[in-house]
């Protein structure tokens, strides 16, 4: 290689190296400018933020409080829908708490315009007392507008409940559904062989449970060793033990759910629940489906 071509090599790389150091400076500027404006731009981005965010009440940020008293009662729940001809209303639960505790009394259902929370309609259920009042709204005739189903637990031993479905679609309260007036016609009793039978006797559906697993001692004072009854033991089917509606699709409604309680030889002996599926008509509420449910344990 002569000396001119080796010094002209020596030349190039000497620029090639200069041109990379010039480039790495001017990155390292482009970078801390950018980061510069980026921090900025946070900065103010957040502190306008904070200008905006401020909430109407002192409550950390949260809706404002709804209303929970109503004209010196408590109020325990409530609902909006369309239950009468005139458009949206508030229909709400208020009542009185025992001491402080949580047994409520002197319970009423308030229908109100939903604007001006105007009373309109008072309703005062026949059983006005209990545990955890709540109502809910659901088209249980298919007409499209709402009725008021209502609940509270007894707090009774086998947690009944008092449910009842009113209508106030013309401005008047209507009972469409009263637990109490709701027919009973299921029976039960021990049979031999380890078995407890429950009767319908107004559609004559029978329905067997097994209880021979209930263990040695429980079966000993029915059972004989050969399975037949000791002497004749009645079972028990209880009132209404609680309404549950759901909704049916194909219909586009709400239908209920009504189970009543099954026992043996006292109230904790359970064995499951008659359940009576009912749909509302010209006649009121009629069943059209009917079954038992057995308990696991």
């Amino acid at each position: 290689m002569t000396e001119r071509k080796l010094n002209l090599r020596i030349i190039l790389i000497a620029v090639a190296t200069a041109i990379t150091l010039l480039f790495a400076v001017f990155s390292s500027l482009v970078f801390r400018a950018n980061d510069g404006i980026s921090n900025s731009v946070i900065a103010e981005t957040a502190q306008a933020a904070e200008q905006t965010y401020k909430p109407e009440k002192p409550n950390d940020g949260k809706l404002p409080e709804r209303e929970t008293e109503y004209l010196g009662s408590t109020i325990f729940s409530r609902a909006v829908g369309r239950v009468t001809d005139e458009g949206v209303s508030e229909v709400i639960v208020v009542g009185n708490k025992v001491k402080d505790g949580e047994y409520v009394e002197d319970i009423r259902i308030i229908v109100r315009d939903l604007k001006n929370r105007k009373a309109g309609i008072t309703i005062t259920p026949k059983e006005n007392s209990g545990y955890s009042p709540a109502v809910a709204l659901a088209d249980f005739t298919g007409d499209g507008i709402k009725e008021i189903f209502y609940q509270t637990n007894s707090g009774g031993s086998g947690a009944f409940s008092y449910s009842y479905v009113y209508s106030v679609k013309d401005g008047v309260p209507e009972t469409l559904f009263d637990f109490k007036n709701r027919q009973n016609d299921f029976t039960a009793e021990y049979a031999d062989y380890y078995k407890v039978v429950v009767k319908n006797t107004e559609t004559g559906a029978v329905y067997y449970i097994d209880i021979s697993g209930r263990g040695e001692e429980y079966l000993g004072g029915l059972y004989n060793e050969d399975g037949t009854l000791k002497t004749p033991t009645a079972a028990e089917v209880s009132a209404v033990n609680t309404v549950l509606p759901f909704f049916q699709a194909e219909e586009n409604r709400y239908d209920l759910l009504v189970l009543r309680r099954i026992t043996g030889l006292y109230s904790a002996d359970s064995f499951g629940y008659t359940q009576e599926f009912l749909s509302y008509g010209e006649g009121g509420f009629t069943p059209y489906f009917e079954g038992v449910l057995i308990n696991r344990n």
